[in-house]
């Protein structure tokens, strides 16, 4: 039995395969996206969106009660264990009005969006390059077979080894890259639902202690778009 689980494996066939996936899926993502993507694997292997997001949800209520107690530049002071939730609470204590908060968060989130996007991408195009590669190590085993072969004993075992490479791409492929890239994209959607809407209470945050009356001129579509508005405070009448 033993004997029979060992014939599938061959430790160079496999390292190449794998090897060679990694370094074409780098090409294409880049080394930002490269460390996006195997950066994100301790984060799916220990926690999971639910916990993130409630952990997300109560430092965004230690903020807000801050900024609630002790005005806006004092948003920082809380120290959350969320890098996100930090980034935006030392933005809004670091800025003078709802306007200069939301210029400096748009990029920052755009950031964190092309972060999401690399890690989906980078396991996405390894899974589609897999086996692609397997079949190329297949192709070019055969060939060095072939024109070493001294006898037709040697073929079996020769072209058991070469077939291995094509095994091993499609198990990189559709057991290990593409569970994780769907993983990824199902964490991502999650994050980015919650990063929204905190920093949606960050805007309304903004507008309620660095502008006052909330009013505020000259904004830009884009910043609607990004959620940072927050609902407008009705006006009173003058009696």
């Amino acid at each position: 039995m033993a004997g029979q689980i060992m014939m599938f494996f061959d430790p160079l066939s496999l390292l190449l395969v794998i090897l060679v996936s990694v370094v074409i899926a780098w090409v294409q993502n880049g080394s930002a996206g490269a460390w996006h993507g195997l950066s994100v694997l301790p984060v799916l292997l220990s926690r999971n969106a639910e916990d993130v997001a409630e952990r997300a949800r109560l430092a965004m209520v230690r903020v807000e009660q801050r900024v609630e107690e002790n005005g806006p530049f004092h948003a920082d002071r809380i120290a959350p264990d969320i890098p996100y939730i930090a980034s935006l609470a030392e933005m809004l204590a670091n800025s003078t009005s709802w306007k200069e908060f939301s210029e400096a968060t748009q990029p920052y989130r755009q950031r964190q969006h092309q972060k999401r996007e690399s890690a989906i991408g980078f396991w996405s195009d390894m899974a589609e390059v897999a086996p692609a590669i397997g079949m190329i190590g297949t192709v070019v085993g055969l060939i060095i077979m072939f024109d070493g072969i001294t006898s037709a004993d040697a073929i079996g075992e020769a072209m058991a080894v070469c077939l291995l490479t094509s095994l091993y791409g499609l198990l990189l492929a559709h057991v290990v890259a593409n569970p994780i890239a769907r993983r990824t994209e199902l964490y991502a959607n999650q994050e980015k639902q919650w990063q929204d809407d905190f920093a949606r209470r960050f805007g309304i945050l903004a507008r309620k202690h660095l502008d006052g009356d909330g009013v505020v001129l000259n904004i830009s579509d884009s910043a609607k778009v990004n959620g940072l508005t927050g609902p407008k405070p009705a006006k009173q009448l003058a009696k």
